[in-house]
């Protein structure tokens, strides 16, 4: 599976890492098992599904390319002909927000105070999101600003 490491689940690591707080080598590693596994608990997946007599599902795959990429090395083989991928969403904000614990997400997370579910646990509202249909305590999602890209400046012709 390939992962691309995002800068939140970089900062945690780091400070599980720097922390000094452990006894020893096996305390820090458990502990970064399961910070590691509560962080991608947060991510959207990917899942090869395939159909007929041999149906199973397969994954999670950290990208739908790799997910698809997969399903062809392996069509008629390990899997039957017809297959599809489907997109899985984390339940770790939700399972957060369920606890008590609601904050404004990150980027992908509604963002009004009181909320921090993802943008398909809210209703439609014409060709807008609306109102929170897990906690209900939002009117409209909120998204946070995406962080500005990051391009190489152009020389003038």
């Amino acid at each position: 599976m390939n992962i691309t490491p995002r800068r939140e689940e970089i900062a945690e690591v780091v400070a599980i890492l720097e922390s000094g707080a452990y006894d020893g080598p096996d305390a820090m590693a458990a502990d970064l098992i399961r910070a590691v596994a509560g962080l991608l608990w947060f991510r959207t997946w990917w899942v090869l599904g395939a159909r007929g007599p041999r149906a199973a599902n397969f994954g999670p795959f950290a990208s739908e390319a790799e997910a698809v990429r997969w399903g062809k090395q392996v069509a008629n083989m390990a899997i039957p002909a017809e297959w599809g991928v489907v997109q899985v969403h984390g339940m770790g904000r939700i399972a957060t927000n369920a606890k008590g614990g609601r904050e404004g997400g990150g980027f992908g997370y509604c963002v009004t105070a009181g909320c921090g579910c993802p943008p398909y646990a809210h209703a439609m509202d014409k060709s807008t999101r609306g109102k929170c249909v897990i906690c209900g305590s939002c009117d409209r999602y909120q998204q946070s600003e995406r962080k500005p890209a990051k391009r190489a400046k152009r020389e003038p012709a």
